[in-house]
C-alpha cells in the first residue's frame, strides 16, 4: 500500500525495477455528449451511482463492453450494445468468443453491429448504420471503447535503476495472458 514514486525508488536504490502499472480507458472526448456516459468498469466499482435504472446503452461491443452488458443482464437490465465493427467481441478467442456470443443472445443482449455512434444525450445515444441516424434510448449510459497503456509510472521511473522494465498492459495492451506471461518473465530475469 506504498505508492512507488521517484522519492521512494531513490531511497531504496533497487537494482531493477518492474513497472506493471496496467492501462487506463480511453474516454471518447470526440463524441459531443461524451460526459453523460461513463466507463463500463463504473458498473462493477462504482453500482451504487452507475445503475440507476433498467436500459444499458453500452457504446462498444469490444470484450469489455460485451462482458459488462452480459453482466448487467445478469442483473435483470436490459441491455442494448452498439459496436462499430462487424462482429461482437472479435478480439475474444474462438471458444471462448462462441461461448461469450451464444450467453449474450441467451439473455437477450440487443447487439448492434456497424453502428457508429454520433453523438450522446441525456438519456440516449445516436448512431448511424447503413446510412440512417438512430437513436437507442436508455436509463444507463456506458462506453468501453478501448484502453490504453499507461507509461506515466515507467516515465516518472526509467532512470532510478540499471535496469527498468515495462510489463504487462502497461507495455502493450492486451489479455490477461499476455500481461501474466511478461511478469513471468521479467520475475526470471
Amino acid at each position: 500500500n506504498t505508492e512507488a514514486n521517484a522519492a521512494l525508488v531513490e531511497n531504496l536504490q533497487p537494482d531493477h525495477i518492474i513497472v506493471a502499472a496496467g492501462s487506463t480507458p480511453i474516454v471518447p472526448t470526440f463524441l459531443p455528449g461524451y460526459e453523460k456516459a461513463r466507463h463500463a468498469i463504473d458498473a462493477y466499482f462504482h453500482p451504487e451511482e452507475t445503475l440507476q435504472g433498467d436500459t444499458v446503452v453500452m457504446i462498444g461491443g469490444g470484450l469489455i463492453g460485451a462482458e459488462c452488458g452480459l453482466h448487467l443482464a445478469n442483473l435483470g437490465k436490459h441491455v442494448t450494445v452498439l459496436e462499430m465493427g462487424p462482429k461482437i467481441a472479435p478480439e475474444a478467442g474462438n471458444c471462448y468468443g462462441l461461448g461469450l456470443r451464444a450467453k449474450i443472445a441467451e439473455l437477450g443482449v440487443e447487439t448492434i453491429t456497424g453502428a457508429r455512434v454520433l453523438r450522446i444525450e441525456d438519456n440516449a445515444v445516436i448512431y448511424e448504420k447503413d446510412g440512417e441516424e438512430l437513436r437507442v434510448c436508455g436509463d444507463i449510459l456506458l462506453y468501453a471503447v478501448g484502453m490504453q497503456k499507461n507509461e506515466c509510472v515507467y516515465d516518472e521511473l526509467c532512470d532510478k535503476a540499471p535496469v527498468v522494465e515495462l510489463i504487462g498492459d502497461s507495455r502493450a495492451v492486451g489479455k490477461v495472458d499476455g500481461a501474466v506471461r511478461t511478469g513471468f518473465f521479467a520475475a526470471l530475469d
